[in-house]
């Protein structure tokens, strides 16, 4: 009899359970659900890239906790900003986040007009890394140093033809910057993606590279030199190479990548997102490539990204206001 009566209760809780998840409003309940079918990871940039890479990875990893599978879809144009521009249009279910990077979220909306609106458009999910930008030409080239480097610039004005991603990428605001302060004239040359821009360098299309960090694998192999870092801190992995503060000139080209939603994502489901994220950066595969690559493992949850954009984008807009690159 007490089996029985306790047969029935479980029934009855069970029943119970099962009347409150009916009960509960559309968007609480897809919290619950989240995610019951694939996620699109979109990534601004091509196939091959930086942006590309890390976002395989990070998918990959990032599917096997969530168990579904994470797609990254490129949508390459415009530095980014084609993409950021699709992300803070898409629906606020979670199957639709992106990567946010620097270029596109503190640089692009302050020198030309883009559809979207950085701090008020997306919903930060987490940072990922970080990178520092290097100066680069081949291992074949004459100079030696990035002082014999800029005397050449100056003997030539017109005549250094540089490389970067995008034409409003961080290196970009960094090397306009630091052609004002020195007076000299020296030409962009956007490439579709920082992996473009070093293969354009290796083929002598172009007399130097300010790279994101696709330079580090050319540094060791022996094929691309590095004239200066555009960092903060030395290099661990180069301390040889010098800074351009090094050199007389503060100035820093060091880059994020984040996630974000459109704005209105749930807290539930950027939660399930973040904790996802934050298990995934432990990826043997996903860790092996940021070395690789030089990358910083700097990872911010929701509510630390979200404070770490506005600061940024005022930041970036004294380096902007400072290299005469304006809309």
């Amino acid at each position: 009899m007490r089996r029985s009566m306790q047969s029935i209760f479980d029934i009855c809780l069970a029943a119970a359970i099962g009347f409150a998840a009916l009960a509960l409003p559309g968007p609480a309940q897809a919290q619950v659900d989240y995610p019951n079918k694939p996620i699109t990871l979109m990534v601004g940039y091509p196939p091959g890239g930086l942006s590309d890479l890390t976002a395989r990875a990070i998918a990959g990893a990032a599917e096997k906790v969530l168990k579904q599978p994470m797609v990254v879809l490129n949508k390459p144009g415009a530095a980014s900003s084609l993409q950021m521009g699709l992300l803070a249009q898409a629906k606020p279910d979670g199957y639709t986040i992106g990567y946010i990077p620097s270029a596109a979220a503190v640089v692009m909306p302050q020198v030309e007009k883009v559809n979207y609106d950085t701090l008020k458009d997306f919903t930060p999910i987490v940072n990922l890394f970080n990178y520092a930008a290097a100066l680069v030409v081949r291992a074949d080239a004459p100079w030696k140093t990035a002082k014999e480097f800029i005397e050449h610039a100056r003997k030539n004005p017109g005549q250094v033809k540089y490389g970067t991603y995008g034409a409003y990428g961080t290196t970009t605001i960094v090397m306009e910057a630091l052609a004002k302060d020195l007076g000299i004239r020296w030409d962009t040359v956007p490439f579709k993606s920082d992996a473009d821009a070093v293969v354009g360098l290796l083929g002598g299309h172009i007399t130097a590279a300010a790279s994101a960090s696709m330079y580090a694998p050319q540094v060791r192999a022996g094929k691309l030199r590095i004239l200066a870092l555009m960092s903060h801190e030395r290099s661990p992995e180069f301390p040889e190479a010098a800074r351009l503060k090094d050199l007389g000139h503060p100035l820093v080209a060091e880059g994020f990548v984040g996630i974000g939603g459109p704005k209105g994502l749930p807290a539930g489901i950027v939660k399930k997102l973040e904790d996802a994220f934050a298990e995934a950066i432990q990826d043997t595969a996903y860790q092996e490539l940021l070395k690789k690559l030089a990358l910083q493992n700097q990872f911010m949850r929701s509510r630390e990204f979200a404070a770490f954009l506005p600061e940024t984008y005022r930041q970036q807009a004294e380096l902007i206001k400072k290299s005469g690159v304006t809309q």
